[in-house]
């Protein structure tokens, strides 16, 4: 399926089925849609901001608790992905590659 991303009826549509508990595509919608695959590398930190605070780390985070399905990035990536603040991004990734990277860094220690 090749979503029209400059229509908004188009992603208006898409958006509106997608999971009702999440609020996020389902895996389905995800993979059905032709993506560009960009050749960036970069660090994935997964994180509960609201824990990390209430436990006194991150006093100093200057962000919001952030809701699922929503992601920080730095401007530089921002800039090369050409998305800016409050703009929609989809990222697919490969799992295979996060475990083994995970358990690779985890045996290090």
């Amino acid at each position: 399926m090749k979503l029209d991303t400059e229509s908004p009826e188009a992603m208006n549509t898409w958006r509106s089925s997608f999971d009702s508990v999440t609020g996020l595509p389902t895996r389905d919608q995800v993979s059905q849609v032709s993506a560009t695959n960009t050749p960036y590398k970069g660090c994935f930190m997964l994180m509960d901001t609201q824990r990390e605070n209430d436990i006194s780390l991150g006093l100093t985070y200057p962000f919001a608790p952030l809701s699922v399905g929503e992601c920080l990035i730095n401007k530089n990536l921002g800039d090369a992905l050409g998305v800016a603040p409050g703009e929609t991004m989809y990222m697919k990734s490969s799992m295979t590659a996060l475990m083994n990277n995970l358990i690779s860094n985890y045996n290090k220690e």
